[in-house]
Formats: C-alpha cells, structure tokens, sequence
C-alpha cells in the first residue's frame, strides 16, 4: 500500500514539474516575442509583466515538489554528514517535522488567500487576470510538496533512504 502512496507522490512530483518547465518555457517566448515587437515594432506585446510575473510564481510553486525529489535543492550537510547515524536520523525527523508544520501552514494559507481574492474578484491591472486561479494552482502545488516531505519524514521515521527512484 505505502510503495502505491510513494509511487503516485513521486510521480505527480514529476508531471507537475514537467508541467513546470513548460510555464517556464511559455515565459520565455512571452519575453523574447516581447523584445522583438518592441525593437522592431516600438509596440510591446500588452500584459508581458504581468504573465511572466504569474507564471513564474506558478512555475516555482509546481517545481518544489520535483526538485525536493531528484534532490535538487541546497543542502548545508557536510555537518551533519560527520555525525553518527543515529544523530543524523533524529535531525532528519527534526528537520522534517518542522518542514511539514511550515509547508503546512503555507498550503493552508495559500487556499485560504485564493478564496479571498476569489470572493473580492481582484484583477491584474492591465489584462484583467484573476489572480485567484494561480494561487489555486500554486496551491495545488504546494500539497505536492507537502506530500514529498510527509514522504521524505515517512521514510526518516522508517530509516528508509530518502528519494529512492
């Protein structure tokens, strides 16, 4: 049962970052297009701002999950590396618990303040955009990384190693 959990939780991780890459690349062709009607038009393409501003927002919010899987965040380690296992695990569970209580609360909060813009139907100035989609959708996002850490202190608790592929 757990190794079903651990194999959905690892693979939506990768389709949200595969999803991801593709705001990313989605911005920039918004910012080179932009250049390019500015240079050789004198007419920026309307909006840009505010699209490459939501979009990375998003693409940073559904990346997490993916780049706390392969591991491909910053880890101050070597420390903690010298220690004896033992220690090592309790700063683990430690490290873990606190991330999940934070992570917790950002995703929570995250749901709470998209229902508040939903409701007061606030708008990006220039394109009108409701901005409550998109922290619906880092949301979302966030779930998935809360999810990799829940797994990741699963794991700690279990002695398992952590992002096993």
């Amino acid at each position: 049962m757990f190794d079903r959990i651990d194999r959905f939780i690892k693979k939506a991780a990768r389709i949200f970052g595969e999803i991801a890459g593709w705001f990313l690349f989605v911005c920039m062709l918004l910012v080179t297009v932009n250049v390019i009607l500015r240079k050789v038009f004198g007419s920026p393409l309307l909006g840009t701002y505010e699209w490459v501003e939501i979009l990375t927002a998003v693409v940073i919010s559904l990346g997490l999950a993916y780049c706390a899987i392969v591991g491909g965040h910053i880890a101050i380690d070597f420390i903690v590396n010298k220690m004896k296992p033992g220690v090592q695990r309790m700063i683990a569970i430690i490290c873990g618990s606190v991330s999940c209580l934070v992570m917790g609360g950002v995703t929570v909060s995250l749901f709470l303040y998209a229902n508040t813009l939903a409701l007061s139907g606030e708008v990006s100035p220039t394109t009108k955009i409701p901005y409550y989609i998109f922290v619906y959708v880092a949301g979302i996002g966030f779930v998935i990384f809360l999810a990799v850490l829940l797994l990741d202190l699963y794991n700690s608790v279990r002695r398992k190693n952590t992002h096993e592929s």
